[in-house]
């Protein structure tokens, strides 16, 4: 076995670490080569600063938008304690057996069907019972927030792959 290469190299300096998260000996997020060139340590080198137009810096979250995710392999579910919370609270009829809601459970008509996801009331009882209380058997719920441009000129969807979502601005072709 003395023969066989290894299969990773590692980094014998640390130039060999540009851009790698600090977790692992590097100075920062690994970038893209074609965006290298337009990133600024700022004063203070906690924050970078990118000059892309369309970099994360751009991004306001001013209105405060959020959506629950899945963050886990299995798919998104409620637990009876969230069921029944949102229930109470809201005077909803959700059946607590099985945990799945749709937007017809909170009375949105909406094209897009993950619309209740970004409802108040499901944010705000996620939020009160914690991630572990109002996730279902097969979930891990969190709340992340979505910019404002995301939701009023673009849309957004989930996607998810085996159960784990993220969200998505939604782009076409014209």
């Amino acid at each position: 076995m003395s023969g066989n290469k290894p299969l990773f190299k590692i980094p014998l300096n640390k130039n060999e670490m540009n851009g790698a998260p600090p977790s692992v000996g590097g100075e920062g997020v690994a970038r893209p080569p074609r965006e290298k060139k337009n990133l600024k340590k700022s004063k203070n080198k906690k924050q970078n600063i990118f000059f892309n137009l369309i970099e994360r810096n751009d991004m306001k979250f001013s209105k405060g938008y959020k959506v629950v995710l899945n963050s886990q392999f299995g798919g998104f579910g409620l637990s009876k304690d969230a069921v029944s919370m949102l229930n109470d609270r809201f005077d909803l009829d959700i059946d607590s057996d099985y945990g799945y809601v749709d937007n017809d459970d909170f009375g949105i008509k909406d094209d897009n069907m993950d619309a209740y996801r970004m409802d108040h009331r499901l944010i705000s009882v996620v939020q009160d019972l914690g991630m572990d209380k109002a996730s279902g058997q097969y979930a891990a719920l969190r709340v992340v927030k979505v910019p404002d441009e995301v939701v009023d000129v673009h849309g957004w969807h989930i996607s998810d792959y085996d159960g784990c979502e993220s969200v998505h601005q939604d782009h076409w072709v014209g």
